[in-house]
């Protein structure tokens, strides 16, 4: 009896440890299912069960750092990847992906000692480069930026993103012509993409080729109907060459897709107030103060509609508090000047002047 019941024991054990090993595999599958859809927190969920059952695995918190960073929480990201490299000094992508979170925490030096360490266990990994590269560009080493651009692309030269940023650091050089060259070519890879074409058209705009910008925030739009970036950088297009009305149009859209858009509503105050349309552009620069009381620039611009408005101590009290944040703006003391003068408060208004 004895060893009859000394075997089922063992029997049970065993059926123990691969319901445990099963377990395993069927949780770790769903993460990265779960991971590859984009479903991030589910994909954690999986993963913390994981961690529970085996707390020596680097794959899972590599995974869990994956999602958590695709989640905004950067520091949880850090934290894993820091367990990845504990567990296993050797594993290339641990620190590949820790190098990238230092990067987002804007801790470059640590950043490029990991992606060297990356680097030095797996050389011919070019994708470590590309985010050296980007690190280096974040950081404003904008020719060694360029070298690691330069090095992916000779490797990698069907990849639209990295045109996009060596385009970006060419800019940065002072390099227009091959920014240029960088963009056209991104957008031939990534005809569907609307990111090549904003940065096309930035810089066309830059040169004063408003056409042409215009003609490219178009097709971005087309693509991305609903990105607000390429509305508002339409806008200020729109506006650079004299269109108001599709300008205004444009900021339109903006605050239908995001209502409490500050900067947009500042600029549609001010291209209210240069067609005349001073109560619109009254109601717009309160949103944005009410949004950020301490907007300088948004006290000044509204001193200056309540002087068109003949509010003229409500312009003194606006321009008062745009000196009390900023001292040394000189327009604000003379603009007070002149709504000091319109109220009869003639030392006042001298004293400013």
């Amino acid at each position: 009896m004895r060893k009859t019941a000394a075997i089922i024991c063992v029997l049970m054990l065993s059926r123990i440890t691969v319901r445990a090993q099963w377990d395993k595999e069927v949780f770790s599958i769903r993460g990265q299912m779960a991971l590859q859809e984009g479903k991030y927190s589910t994909a954690i969920q999986h993963f913390n069960i994981l961690a529970r059952l085996d707390s020596t695995d680097y794959w899972t918190f590599f995974y869990r750092g994956i999602a958590k960073y695709n989640l905004g929480d950067v520091r949880g990201a850090l934290n894993d990847f820091d367990n990845t490299i504990r567990l296993n000094p050797v594993f290339t992508n641990g620190y590949h992906f820790r190098g990238i979170t230092y990067s987002r925490f804007g801790q470059y030096e640590k950043a490029f000692i990991d992606f060297q360490s990356a680097i030095d266990l797996r050389p011919g990994n070019i994708g470590i480069y590309f985010s050296r590269g980007v690190a280096h560009f974040l950081s404003q080493n904008f020719k060694e930026a360029l070298d690691d651009f330069n090095f992916y692309i000779d490797r990698e030269d069907s990849d639209g993103s990295a045109y996009l940023n060596r385009g970006a650091t060419q800019l940065f050089l002072g390099d227009t012509l091959r920014a240029l060259d960088d963009y056209n070519k991104a957008i031939r890879l990534n005809f569907r993409e609307a990111e090549g074409y904003m940065r096309r058209g930035r810089l066309y705009a830059a040169q004063k080729r408003f056409n042409e910008a215009i003609d490219d925030m178009n097709k971005a739009i087309e693509y991305e109907p609903d990105n607000t970036l390429a509305y508002f950088t339409r806008a200020i297009m729109f506006h650079e060459s004299s269109n108001y009305n599709a300008a205004m149009e444009d900021f339109n859209k903006v605050l239908e897709l995001e209502p409490g858009n500050a900067l947009t509503l500042f600029n549609r105050s001010l291209l209210n107030a240069r067609v005349g349309n001073f109560e619109d552009a009254l109601s717009d620069i309160d949103r944005v103060i009410a949004i950020n009381p301490d907007n300088v620039l948004a006290h000044y611009n509204r001193g200056a509609i309540y002087m068109e408005l003949g509010k003229y101590q409500d312009a003194v009290d606006d321009y008062t508090r745009a000196i009390a944040l900023y001292p040394d703006f000189a327009n604000a003391y003379m603009s007070r000047s002149v709504a000091e003068s319109r109220l009869g408060r003639t030392a006042a208004s001298k004293a400013d002047y």
